[in-house]
């Protein structure tokens, strides 16, 4: 994937920020268009690019399902399809005309739906000057001569629109050929790689806090709930203990066999939770559909097993 992303309303602009300084190669700008979408009733707001039928040198979607577009036919976004419920072989209603699912496809360009909204389609050059938009702008996919300085490459060139007051107030920016005033001038957004794959995963990142948080929560509840068994375990095994004492068990037999029936019971549970843990994690620690990749389920290692058995034996 690219390691920045720009965005312009003139592609001249765009031609003039490919050859700043820190850009080593530049992909051929596509435009973008915000037009709407319909699927049976529904009717939402969405991005289009207009894209080549043929492989591109920098920013390549990935096809997950289907095949890429060719003319007359749409891709979407793969979280963008599964929120739409559509699939290869479904027909939508884009910027006014009737185009069949060629496929599903995931992009590192722009974020997965519904962390960047609208959802995105793709679509031909040549479909996409046809469609009906509300608004037109060109995007190109960079490559940096040092992709971990692109934040930096993505501050330097991120200018506010024609005619509108640079951020922070104080007039116009100074001119230099990588300001605001310079020959890329014209462009307005400038996103980095780094910005996008955080933008990506931070519904992720937020859900593993949320997990990390509950599981503290439920297992300063079991053990509570421990305690309180265990406590009203030893109550009802007094008369137990006396009948053992009777038959002229030691001390030391009784406890060593109340503590062999609490071993079992605990290394069984231990056991139990780890297998549970194991198969239900998967599904906790899945990605996002925007995302590729899966979460084959981790095997417990010799130290969380021990861990594991440890805890339900205290």
């Amino acid at each position: 994937g690219p390691d920045a992303v720009a965005a312009a309303s003139d592609p001249a602009a765009l031609a003039a920020l490919a050859r700043e300084p820190g850009v080593a190669a530049a992909g051929r700008p596509f435009p973008t268009l915000s037009t709407t979408l319909r699927t049976g009733d529904a009717e939402v707001t969405a991005v289009v690019h207009g894209r080549d039928a043929g492989p591109a040198r920098i920013d390549r979607p990935h096809v997950t399902d289907g095949r890429w577009a060719a003319p007359g036919t749409v891709v979407v976004e793969r979280a963008f399809a599964a929120a739409l419920g559509v699939r290869p072989g479904d027909a939508i209603v884009v910027g006014g005309r009737r185009l069949p699912v060629a496929g599903i496809a995931v992009t590192t360009v722009r974020a997965p739906y519904p962390s960047s909204a609208p959802g995105l389609v793709w679509t031909t050059r040549a479909d996409a000057a046809r469609l009906d938009a509300r608004e037109r702008s060109w995007t190109m996919p960079l490559r940096l001569t040092d992709p971990a300085a692109a934040p930096a490459f993505a501050a330097r060139h991120r200018c506010p629109a024609p005619g509108a007051e640079p951020r922070g107030g104080g007039g116009r920016a100074a001119a230099s050929p990588g300001g605001c005033g310079g020959p890329a001038s014209q462009v307005t957004r400038v996103v980095a790689a780094q910005d996008i794959a955080a933008y990506a995963t931070a519904e992720l990142r937020l859900a593993d806090r949320a997990l990390l948080g509950g599981t503290w929560a439920l297992a300063i509840l079991a053990g509570l709930c421990v305690a309180l068994l265990v406590g009203g375990r030893l109550a009802e095994q007094g008369r137990r203990v006396g009948l053992l004492k009777a038959a002229g068990a030691t001390p030391a037999q009784v406890g060593a066999v109340l503590l062999a029936e609490h071993l079992v019971s605990a290394l069984a549970a231990g056991a139990a939770g780890l297998l549970a843990g194991w198969a239900a994690s998967p599904l906790l620690t899945g990605p996002n559909a925007g995302l590729l990749g899966g979460a084959p389920a981790p095997v417990p290692t010799p130290g969380v097993i021990a861990a594991v058995l440890a805890a339900s034996l205290a």
